[in-house]
């Protein structure tokens, strides 16, 4: 019915443009959107069209990171009972699976983590899921993608004698900020360059920094070799891709080696996801349309920690059957979707001479409320 009409306006020099598409083997159109955003020297195009690994900023530049660090190897030497407490999205998820896999590498077998379940417990940290947490009897928590408006029950957890260690990257209320040890790149008094990275990208930053300090004092050995991350950059991907955060900077980085290792030498999860989906080369679209969408419906219908489960999962059976749970799950979800825009619709016809519209019904579904606002 309508024909698109693209409309280019080239910044600045055209001759700027034409130099920029030569020396970089691109077209005239992409060098004068690349300038257009602000890329005009060599190290910032560069970066842009070709991440690198070793552009990764230190760990040890966000606040505390060096307190979490030594708390965290510290507990590995003590074999203390280490819980994960995640957040039910794939930023979450992939966090969670993410400090899992790391820690049972070092070798621990006292190793758990939880999920609150979005109905039962609310998000993150709440008086519900610190319930849950004293009951399994933790040395250590370690929040991942959650924590930064929880003092209270960090004060709680920390006043029962369990050590712990927030990191996050959500917006700090000042109010609320918990004390002790709390990595996030948005705390009001952490100077990290980088605020936009994901919560996964904060748990990795603690693993690499962990991972450096346990090295430093021989911990590796041929027992307990040290494991690659690059190989765990699928998992940073996908919580970085899902998550909606700008694919810039480290999440651009995160994000480049996280596809190649997909697509190059994919772990059975993703192996059983590309089969599931039919999809040939894995693209930041795949996860953020395909992959996601699946993960996220387990923490907006069921329980997220499956998801988890599926993620680390090393049988092909145990993964091909959990998958199809989450297909189903996912499906479920959409109907659901469909059936709660038709009656909110409904409901936005009869408030439509308003002047604000409030849809409220007992039908909606807390878990998809936030999808179908956003199709309104």
């Amino acid at each position: 019915m309508f024909q698109k009409k693209w409309i280019h306006t080239p910044p600045g020099d055209f001759k700027e443009i034409k130099i920029l598409s030569d020396e970089w083997q691109i077209p005239e159109i992409v060098a004068g959107v690349i300038i257009s955003r602000g890329y005009k020297t060599k190290d910032d195009i560069e970066s842009f069209l070709f991440p690198n690994i070793r552009k990764l900023r230190d760990p040890y530049e966000l606040r505390n990171m060096e307190e979490a660090v030594l708390l965290l190897h510290d507990s590995i030497i003590k074999k203390r009972r280490i819980i994960i407490l995640g957040d039910y999205d794939v930023d979450g998820i992939t966090a969670t699976a993410l400090m899992v896999e790391f820690l049972s590498k070092c070798g621990l077998d006292n190793l758990d983590y939880f999920i609150p379940n979005r109905l039962k417990h609310g998000y993150g940290l709440t008086e519900s899921s610190t319930n849950i947490l004293l009951e399994m009897e933790p040395d250590l928590v370690i929040t991942v993608d959650n924590g930064i408006t929880s003092g209270k029950e960090i004060q709680r957890l920390n006043d029962e004698g369990v050590l712990t260690i927030v990191t996050d990257h959500h917006l700090a209320n000042t109010e609320m900020l918990p004390s002790g040890i709390v990595v996030n790149p948005n705390h009001p008094e952490c100077k990290y360059p980088f605020k936009e990275i994901s919560g996964c990208g904060v748990a990795l930053k603690l693993i690499m920094g962990l991972r450096k300090s346990l090295r430093e004092t021989g911990f590796w050995n041929k027992k307990i070799p040290e494991p690659n991350l690059l190989q765990s950059l699928d998992l940073a991907a996908l919580g970085t891709v899902a998550d909606v955060v700008s694919l810039l900077d480290e999440n651009r980085i995160f994000t480049y080696y996280g596809l190649k290792v997909m697509n190059e030498k994919p772990r059975l999860s993703i192996k059983v996801l590309q089969r599931l989906k039919n999809i040939g080369r894995i693209t930041s679209r795949s996860i953020g349309f395909q992959f996601a969408p699946l993960l996220n419906a387990a923490g907006r219908l069921m329980d997220a920690n499956i998801a988890v489960k599926f993620l680390l999962s090393g049988d092909k059976k145990e993964a091909e059957k959990m998958a199809k749970i989450l297909n189903t799950t996912n499906f479920e979800r959409r109907e659901k979707e469909s059936c709660m825009l038709k009656k909110a619709l409904i409901l936005c016809e009869r408030q439509k001479k308003k002047p604000a519209m409030i849809l409220a019904s007992n039908d909606f579904h807390e878990g998809i409320n936030g999808i179908v606002a956003s199709r309104l």
